[in-house]
């Protein structure tokens, strides 16, 4: 339903647009002064309700790093494009920053932190739930704890968990850690997921995956998964004598510098500079709540973060940190286990993609040409994507408080660009 004001020639302004009424209008033109205030709460009302403008990209050459030629064509491209997606559009708050190598080219923000309420503008350091995107920095921290003897990716599952008793598709054979973190366990897709949405623990997850049999060929079969994802966090707690979260904290947080990244729900609603979702995305108004669903999973869906620090992340992915994580840690990660492409994900349907495939936590991509390494996470009505090239070094990172098909879009649009000046 939409409301129109019309003024006709040397007749005053009114909410009253019915021929049949003008006669009123006339003779009554003193009671003229009560169409004003209505007509200002209207106004006020669609200015409300008008599209949150982006907040001012941060252009690093404005803080003294210099670009390069194919740099800036690719920054000036690229702002564009979000100016065209964002600009007199009704849409979700959202942060996104670009890398090239070790550096950070630009950031853009936009949004409010919570519609409808005055927590003020996103900036790169407001906090968003990253979802799916939890796997990969499980997948590294497994890959560490392999790299230095801790574990073997080939290791029987119930060696960590003996009461752990799902069974191998072959009689003779194991559910082996690399199985759970690449999603090819023989399982069907999504295989007790809804124990987790219902809050359920992990002493209640282990025991009803243990009571499945596998529908496909273990070690050979895609099908994705976040119950038996998330009994990584077990295995890594009983070698490591810390909590999951604590691991996490010790060996990535801290070491590389993340220090707003945190786990949990208590965590996110500490933090004042946080982002709401959105519940109703026709309207645009933010949930009331921020849910706790998932944070019982941290190793599939509980990290929180910021652009600050998932710009860190994504360097140190790229291999800038290597003190930290090393090559052969990265290697691990990002060795293809199993191919995807037959899953009917929106990845697999971007301009480009020959081949999908899964690491330990990670997507690896053949797009264009190029290798892509790539998760996307979506929880509680947030969106996220984290993604490079390490063929040419550049990366990006997006957060979203609602699903959106810019989020659908970036990765691939951004890639084109790339693809676009190298030639």
């Amino acid at each position: 339903m939409y409301l129109s004001f019309r003024r006709e020639q040397n007749k005053p302004l009114c909410l009253f647009s019915r021929p049949d009424m003008n006669y009123l209008i006339y003779t009554f033109r003193f009671y003229n002064w009560l169409c004003l205030p209505g007509t200002l709460m209207v106004l006020v009302f669609f200015a409300s309700c008008r599209p949150d403008k982006p907040s001012r990209y941060i252009n690093k050459t404005d803080l003294g790093l210099e670009l390069d030629t194919a740099e800036q064509v690719l920054c000036s491209a690229f702002i564009e494009y979000l100016n065209k997606e964002c600009d007199g559009k009704q849409g979700p708050s959202m942060s996104v920053a670009v890398v090239h190598l070790n550096r950070e080219l630009f950031q853009f923000n936009r949004g409010q932190r919570r519609q409808g309420h005055k927590d003020g503008l996103v900036d790169d350091r407001s906090m968003y739930r990253i979802g799916s995107l939890s796997k990969g920095f499980s997948g590294i921290l497994a890959a560490m704890l392999a790299e230095r003897g801790m574990i073997s990716l080939d290791d029987p599952v119930s060696k960590y968990i003996p009461e752990f008793t799902l069974k191998h598709s072959s009689p003779n054979d194991s559910i082996r850690i690399w199985h759970i973190l690449s999603h090819a366990t023989g399982l069907t897709e999504h295989a007790y997921t809804n124990l987790i949405e219902l809050g359920k623990d992990k002493t209640t997850l282990i025991r009803a995956l243990s009571s499945l049999d596998v529908r496909d060929s273990t070690g050979k079969s895609y099908a994705y998964q976040n119950a038996s994802f998330s009994l990584i966090e077990e295995v890594i707690a009983s070698v490591t004598n810390m909590s999951f979260e604590e691991a996490l904290q010790t060996l990535l947080f801290n070491s590389l510098g993340m220090l707003e990244t945190t786990v949990g729900h208590q965590a996110m609603m500490d933090k004042t500079n946080k982002v709401w979702p959105i519940r109703n995305s026709g309207r645009m108004v933010s949930a009331s709540e921020i849910d706790d669903g998932y944070y019982n999973t941290p190793s599939a869906g509980g990290i929180n973060s910021n652009l600050h620090d998932m710009v860190i992340w994504l360097k140190a992915m790229q291999g800038y940190f290597p003190a930290q994580i090393n090559d052969e840690v990265r290697h691990l990660a990002f060795t293809p286990k199993i191919s995807t492409l037959g899953d009917d994900k929106y990845y697999n349907f971007w301009p480009g993609v020959t081949a999908s495939f899964y690491g330990l936590g990670w997507r690896i991509l053949e797009m264009n040409g190029r290798i892509i390494i790539f998760h996307g996470g979506q929880v509680s009505q947030y969106r996220s994507e984290i993604a490079f090239d390490p063929q040419s070094g550049y990366g990006i990172v997006a957060f979203f408080n609602s699903p959106s098909y810019l989020a659908g879009r970036i990765v691939p649009d951004f890639f084109q660009m790339v693809n676009d000046i190298s030639q």
